[in-house]
């Protein structure tokens, strides 16, 4: 046994030199404090998890996701206006400010036509950014 577990039992289980109400005290502010951080650990990981409280209201300065369907479409007026130019999607990447990578998840529907993006197929096929925006033809 080592040498404090000694003095602790001789002691009656306080520190050496700490009276009995001392060595709780110090003992009780240790596990209150541990307690504290687990409390504050546990708060903040529900926080981080926890869901949105209205998905289908506007955060503020995101937009809502564009939904599938309507991404579909538009990459289906985006493959019509390609081949009506004869183009690939290294000449649509060429002439717009937009990477080839983008323009294959455009045509494959897999990235949003954001506003930005719009804009962009818009100067490049003389059409108007809702064009690339909305549903219809």
């Amino acid at each position: 046994m080592s040498r404090e577990k000694e003095q602790n039992k001789t002691n009656g289980g306080t520190r050496a030199g700490a009276s009995v109400g001392e060595s709780e005290k110090e003992d009780m502010r240790d596990l209150f404090l541990s307690e504290e951080k687990l409390v504050r650990l546990a708060i903040g990981h529900l926080q981080g998890k926890r869901p949105p409280q209205n998905p289908t209201k506007k955060s503020s300065g995101a937009p809502l996701a564009q939904s599938a369907r309507l991404r579909r479409h538009l990459a289906k007026k985006l493959k019509r206006e390609l081949v009506g130019r004869g183009w690939t999607t290294l000449e649509l990447a060429e002439n717009s400010a937009l990477s080839v990578g983008e323009c294959r998840a455009l045509e494959a529907a897999a990235l949003p036509f954001t506003p930005e993006v719009a804009e962009k197929l818009s100067q490049v096929f003389a059409t108007s950014s809702d064009y690339w925006q909305k549903e219809g033809d």
